[in-house]
């Protein structure tokens, strides 16, 4: 029996191998598959005769040109869109490397988070090695779980500039919030947070719960809560009251009016539901979590050092603040 589990626990390295290259080697086969997406055309389409900052000038609500309705007061968002565009351009073939890159990204944002917990003393010590390859493998099985939307989230150029790249700043700012407070991470944490409120509004109220109750459970870190709440909603508001934003949601509501609070839990219902409903990836998604479970109990040896009843409180909050983020949306 021991044997046989020895063998079980060498056989998990090489299974996170093959699932991080199973889902790297998407990036340079599933991009093709897709037709660029209109949003992506226009941004290339608008900097052939338009400079950034006329642009950004455009966003603002300075010019009144046609394009004005597009733009929709995430500010951020729409500047850092027409920054990898002004590379990009109309290069469409090459737009699967900056999804890779991106998504490389995301994995850098999890071992630098990895490093915050083992120095705070959350989480047990890990080497070089097994927390990239944790890091490889936490993102990798993100992408899984999120196999159904993987355009929307990993493929869609300007997507990614308001939807994961807003994941990939929580996650650095979360590693910052929980690390040692100095004025340099005081200062990243403010411009990090202010970004947040200027991509999708959404996950910024979603992140303000979660860091909240990290900051009611742990004190030391209420200094920094304060810094990104001020940032946080000053870039809302900036964000909330700009001319693209009142676009934005009079549209959605010219088109949504059949919609009421009842048909909004139906659907945040049946977002939870979709994985079953469509189970056709299930086959996949169930041994990647079985995976998982056995990565931490028995290859990695994870130990969390926190109380149960801390992390009880911890998982709840963030079963809400999903609930909260995809019955809002």
């Amino acid at each position: 029996m021991l044997k046989k589990k020895f063998f079980f626990t060498k056989l998990i390295p090489v299974s996170i191998i093959l699932v991080c290259v199973a889902v790297i080697s998407r990036f340079f086969i599933e991009p093709f598959k897709f037709p660029v997406n209109i949003d992506d055309c226009l941004y290339s389409a608008l900097l052939q005769n338009n400079s950034i900052w006329k642009l950004m000038q455009m966003l603002s609500g300075k010019y009144n040109g046609i394009y004005i309705a597009h733009f929709d007061g995430r500010m951020f968002s729409n500047f850092y869109s027409l920054l990898v565009f002004s590379i990009l351009k109309t290069h469409h073939s090459i737009y699967y490397l900056y999804d890779l890159f991106i998504f490389l990204i995301l994995v850098a944002s999890l071992y630098f988070l990895f490093t915050a917990l083992i120095k705070k003393g959350v989480i047990s010590s890990l080497d070089f090695s097994k927390k990239l390859l944790l890091s490889f493998f936490v993102s990798c099985s993100l992408f899984i779980f999120l196999i159904d939307g993987r355009y929307e989230v990993f493929y869609w150029v300007s997507g990614i500039s308001n939807h994961l790249l807003s994941i990939i700043f929580f996650i650095f700012t979360l590693a910052l919030f929980i690390g040692k407070r100095s004025f340099l991470n005081s200062l990243l944490i403010s411009l990090l947070s202010f970004c947040l409120g200027q991509m999708n509004e959404v996950y910024a109220l979603s992140y303000f719960f979660i860091f909240l109750f990290i900051a009611i459970a742990l004190p030391a870190t209420r200094v920094s809560f304060i810094i990104m709440l001020v940032m946080v909603f000053v870039s809302l508001f900036i964000n909330l009251s700009a001319y693209g934003t009142a676009v934005r949601f009079n549209t959605l509501y010219s088109i949504s009016t059949h919609f009421n609070f009842a048909s909004s839990l139906k659907d945040t219902a049946d977002t939870f539901w979709l994985p079953f409903i469509n189970f056709r990836y299930l086959p996949i998604k169930i041994p990647v979590i079985i995976l998982v479970f056995f990565t931490i109990r028995d290859y990695l040896k994870i130990q969390i050092y926190i109380s149960t009843k801390h992390l009880l409180y911890f998982n709840r909050l963030l079963l809400l603040a999903a609930l909260m983020s995809v019955f809002l949306h």
